[in-house]
């Protein structure tokens, strides 16, 4: 009696390969400092981030607060401008803008200029980076190099260049070149994120159908196919895994299957039949480890991250503390982009702070008359 086990085994979606610390280099990339191994450092974390729930949501928070309700004026930088600025230093810790002079001097047009397309040129004989070059293709599989234009970093003495470049990034230990954004610690916990669910959305895809055991009566080596020259072309076992494996197997499927093959009944073994939620406790237990340290180390409270906090979710005192909490923790970042224009165009501007988080702590608003509370929300609400 022939028995025989076969197990048909999901193949699992990588979103992307878990990105390491970036190291600058120049190698083989001609004048430019690479931005992490293959150039690609900032691709990878936008891919990252871009699929958990959590991370977006707390890089626009941040970006929220860092472009306030735009600038006091629109001259020759408007809000379309600073709010495209405010979301990559948000996201990079780092920005760059398109600086073109008229002819005779002076700043005709400030253009936002992404990011993540940009890279510094190599430092000259007394170590000093005076270049740098945009490529909107960088680290991307169809990069193209004849895409590159590069330009002379930012001075406002220069009155020689049509265009420059002004670039500006944090810096800290060990990530002197290219900025390592602070949350850099919480990349795994985002690929974790967007793990879980997928998995979760695999089962919705699946029916919720669980890893499962098949019994077959039969000879496995049995032939079912032959070639014309009737040479075996395919076994009983070999049909059923093909068949099996094309319903059951795939990034979009959940479950796995087991076949198992006895040449009779009493050669069947006996099987038994996994957990059904296990696997999905396990998840939702990981995830909200996930989501939690996510929070951490994106530095956001979890109330302006749209994460429901038992107890506090709706709570006035508690948003108005966390709004206080991160206008302070982006009030240098705010003094960093206004100092940033008004060094481009002599121009004093000011990033207007969000209005809407200005709240009354409760106790106060209670204690105004009629007439003041009316007032005071006709002020806020322009009713």
């Amino acid at each position: 009696m022939k028995t025989a086990v076969s197990y048909i085994s999901r193949s699992v979606k990588k979103f992307s390969a878990f990105i390491t610390a970036p190291i600058p280099t120049s190698k083989n990339n001609g004048d430019i400092i690479e931005w992490g191994t293959g150039n690609d450092f900032p691709n990878k974390l936008i891919d990252i981030i871009y699929n958990s729930p959590t991370a977006s949501s707390c890089i626009n928070t941040i970006q929220d607060f860092i472009k306030g309700e735009g600038l006091n004026l629109e001259a020759e930088i408007n809000n379309d401008t600073h709010f495209k600025i405010a979301n990559d230093f948000a996201t990079f810790e780092g920005f760059s803008m398109l600086i073109t002079f008229y002819a005779g001097g002076g700043i005709a047009k400030v253009e936002h200029l992404p990011f993540e397309c940009v890279r510094l040129n190599k430092a000259d004989s007394f170590g000093i980076i005076s270049e740098a070059t945009y490529n909107d293709s960088y680290g991307e599989t169809n990069y193209k190099k004849n895409n590159s234009k590069t330009y002379r970093l930012f001075d406002k003495h220069s009155v020689d260049i049509s265009q420059s470049i002004y670039y500006f990034r944090k810096t800290r230990a060990g990530s002197r070149t290219y900025p390592t954004p602070f949350y850099f610690s919480g990349c795994k916990s985002f690929l974790s994120e967007s793990k879980i669910l997928e998995f979760h959305e695999s089962n919705l895809d699946n029916n919720f159908m669980l890893s499962t055991w098949f019994k077959m009566i039969g000879d496995p080596d049995e032939v079912v196919e032959r070639h014309d020259d009737g040479t075996t072309k395919m076994t009983l076992r070999k049909a059923v895994e093909k068949r099996l494996g094309e319903a059951y197997s795939g990034t979009e499927k959940a479950g796995g299957a087991f076949i198992t093959f006895a040449s009779s009944k009493e050669a069947q073994p006996e099987l038994v039949p996994f957990p059904n939620n296990v696997n999905s406790d396990l998840f939702n237990t990981t995830w909200q480890q996930v989501i939690d340290s996510i929070v951490i180390a994106m530095n956001v409270p979890p109330v302006l991250a749209n994460i429901q906090v038992s107890g506090k979710l709706g709570n006035t005192q508690e948003i108005i503390n966390s709004v206080k909490l991160m206008e302070h923790r982006t009030a240098d970042d705010r003094m960093i982009l206004e100092k940033a224009y008004n060094e481009i165009t002599g121009t004093n501007y000011i990033i207007n702070k969000n209005s809407m988080f200005n709240y009354l702590p409760d106790n106060i608003f209670n204690s105004l008359s009629p007439d003041q509370k009316t007032q005071y929300l006709l002020d806020k609400y322009e009713l």
